[in-house]
């Protein structure tokens, strides 16, 4: 399949129409690196500091997703006493990956 032809699915849904609604907010698009020293967690059983800290590898996975071209936002949704945020790997348009933050 070539970038041209890049469609959304319901599996890696448009990114469109959330920029949309007001329940949702984004900042970026975030560089890779921007993320991983923002986000220097130390591990306490070991004092190892990585990114993510106890997420990291979900980091690890989610960065070996990233291709050429990719963007990446943190994303909140908020509904009354809901709320989740993460970082979203936009793809053409398409968010082909989160990575789950908070959740309350």
């Amino acid at each position: 399949m070539s970038l041209n032809s890049y469609a959304c699915t319901d599996k890696q849904p448009s990114i469109k129409p959330l920029f949309k609604n007001p329940e949702y907010k984004f900042k970026g698009p975030i560089s890779v690196s921007e993320l991983e020293k923002s986000n220097m967690i130390e591990i306490s059983e070991t004092h190892k500091t990585v990114p993510f800290g106890y997420a990291n590898e979900d980091w690890l996975k989610f960065k070996s997703n990233i291709r050429s071209g990719d963007k990446i936002y943190f994303m909140s949704h908020s509904v009354k006493h809901f709320y989740i945020d993460g970082h979203a790997l936009v793809r053409n348009g398409c968010i082909v990956d989160f990575l789950k933050g908070a959740i309350s």
